[in-house]
């Protein structure tokens, strides 16, 4: 296909090279100003000015009066994006409109918000903003038919400080939570399981919230073990079994009859036992499955590799190390604040999961302040500073857990193994409740790798030869 061209000093361009020359910015080795750099020197193909290339197509934008490629009505796209937004969100009229506006504007890449106003529910909702149809509340965001293109708008409201912070996969919980009960049709389960959700879970989780902790994982263990425990009801009224005289034994031969996944059934049991829903129930109990640990020479090549090949980008290299020397499970780094990283009076650098700050050596502390110092902007938000180590693609969001891990697996790494590696390497160097301390784990968690490491201390001993007396 034959692209559109635009004549230059140097010959005609295609569509794509003209506007690479287009946004080309840097010193004029002519006449030594810093400005656009759309033509090219015949002889050694160094970039001009317009004015030493002899380029007489004009590249200053009506508006602004800045050099830039012109993209409609003599205005470049920034412009351009600005006059489009104008129209939509009527910013005069609500400061709520103004501050979006900017937010929008100010992006890194103008041509990727006019390329995301093409969908007709963006621009919808933001024509419904500016008439002022759909108020700047999270409560009338929330009566809107769910989707991405509505908590785009939120994430990038709550950026601005348009609107309060707030969770947002609470919500979202609630409304599955919602949909889940609905579909049961019979009413005493349904009873059953939003008792459940509602004491166990929902109550739960609005803590983790007021302490302004991740829920990500909670929610995702919520959803399985709520779905689990209305499956074991569901198998329960087929049998005509009523719960409150179900027996151990039913309990059993529904486990034994189905996949590992109905192990999840645990938090139901203990909650129904509690609260007197049933009685005489326990789970079975079922062997520690402790999984791979990576080889301790494989380990130390990881760590060479993180460190020192560039080729990987420095956002998924920080990540592995931090599995690899910490043990940090991945869902913790995804979430992880640039608050967590501390440097001292004296240059040391220090990393703090929970309350207890823990040493960061070189020359991983050298990379880490790298990466937190050039953190990338998203396309689609404004360059201000998000308040993650690693900034997701939404406006005020981290990345999630699942895009990390799709990414350091693609990278070769086995995330089990490089973590329990890390685990028991740390408690061979160090008490198993100071560890757990410093990475925030659970005491039962570390004692168990101590253990663990220990046993193969004891093998290694007793494998290693005696040397025989003289």
């Amino acid at each position: 296909m034959r692209r559109a061209s635009a004549r230059m000093p140097d010959g005609r361009l295609c569509r794509l090279c003209f506007e690479e020359a287009a946004a080309t910015y840097g010193t004029c080795p002519g006449c030594h100003s810093h400005r656009l750099l759309p033509g090219l020197d015949p002889g050694t193909r160094i970039r001009l000015c317009c004015d030493c290339a002899g380029v007489t197509r004009s590249f200053e934008c009506g508006t602004c009066g800045d050099e830039a490629l012109i993209y409609r009505d003599g205005n470049c796209r920034r412009c351009a994006l600005r006059l489009q937004l104008t129209e939509l969100l009527h910013p005069e009229d609500h400061p709520g409109g103004r501050a979006l506006l900017l937010e929008f504007a100010k992006v890194e890449r103008p041509a990727s918000i006019m390329t995301w106003l093409l969908n007709p529910k963006a621009t919808e909702l933001l024509a419904g903003l500016g008439t002022g149809a759909i108020a700047y509340t999270h409560e009338a965001l929330d009566e809107l038919p769910h989707s991405k293109t509505t908590e785009h708008i939120r994430d990038v409201l709550v950026q601005a400080e348009v609107l309060p912070a707030r969770d947002r996969h609470l919500p979202g919980f609630l409304r599955w939570l919602d949909l889940k009960l609905a579909a049961i049709p019979d009413g005493e389960r349904r009873r059953t399981i939003r008792q459940f959700a509602r004491w166990k879970f929902v109550v739960a989780i609005r803590k983790l919230v007021d302490e302004g902790r991740p829920t990500h994982g909670a929610i995702a263990h919520a959803r399985q073990s709520i779905t689990v425990a209305d499956q074991f009801l569901t198998w329960l009224h087929e049998q005509h079994q009523p719960l409150a005289t179900t027996t151990q034994l039913d309990l059993e031969q529904w486990l034994a009859t189905g996949n590992s996944t109905r192990t999840r059934v645990r938090p139901f049991i203990a909650w129904a036992v509690q609260s007197r829903t049933a009685t005489g129930l326990t789970m079975p109990g079922t062997k520690s499955n402790d999984g791979p640990e990576m080889d301790h020479h494989h380990r130390l090549e990881w760590i060479r590799r993180c460190l020192t090949n560039t080729d990987v980008p420095r956002d998924e290299r920080v990540a592995t190390l931090l599995l690899l020397l910490y043990g940090q499970p991945l869902t913790r780094i995804a979430a992880l604040p640039v608050s967590a990283v501390e440097v001292d009076e004296s240059g040391n650098t220090f990393l703090r999961f929970q309350r207890v700050r823990t040493p960061v050596p070189e020359p991983f502390a050298t990379l880490l302040l790298e990466h937190r110092d050039h953190r990338s902007p998203t396309r689609t938000t404004s360059g201000v500073e998000s308040p993650w180590l690693f900034p997701g693609i939404r406006a005020g969001q981290h990345v999630t857990a699942q895009t990390m891990m799709a990414k350091i697996r693609n990278n070769g790494v086995d995330l089990r193994a490089a973590r329990n590696a890390a685990l028991r390497t740390l408690v061979r160097e160090a008490p198993a409740p100071l560890i757990a301390k410093s990475l925030g784990y659970n005491d039962n968690t570390i004692h168990r790798h101590a253990a663990i490491a220990a046993s193969q201390f004891q093998q290694y001993a007793a494998s290693r030869p005696t040397r025989a007396s003289s």
